[in-house]
């Protein structure tokens, strides 16, 4: 008869978790230029000089900061920003933060 040993996977608080471990754990490196992404990204969008700059800066301020940042932070820093500059309220929707949603849909 054959004795098979299995082990429970490894838990870890995920406040513990940092950077380099989950790296190392999952195999992940940072890619600053993604091919797939800018060819996604390439159609022509109509978009003024000044929210492309926005955009770019945001975009960089987010690559240098988001390892350090926390939620509210990120939040803070870029993604209140953005959504200022996208500008996504319309009649019908609102961008929101930490809201509870509810609906009724057809009676329920």
């Amino acid at each position: 008869m054959t004795n098979i040993i299995t082990t429970k996977p490894r838990k870890k608080p995920f406040e513990s978790w940092i950077i380099d471990d989950i790296e190392s754990v999952f195999g992940l490196e940072r890619l600053e230029e993604m091919t797939a992404l800018d060819e996604w990204l390439a159609p022509p969008i109509n978009i003024s000089d000044k929210d492309r700059e926005q955009l770019l800066s945001l975009r960089k301020h987010l690559c240098a900061n988001v390892e350090g940042w926390n939620e509210d932070e990120l939040k803070f820093y870029f993604l209140g920003p953005l959504m200022f500059i996208v500008n996504f309220d319309e009649k019908r929707f609102k961008s929101f933060l930490q809201r509870s949603l509810k609906a009724v849909i057809r009676g329920y």
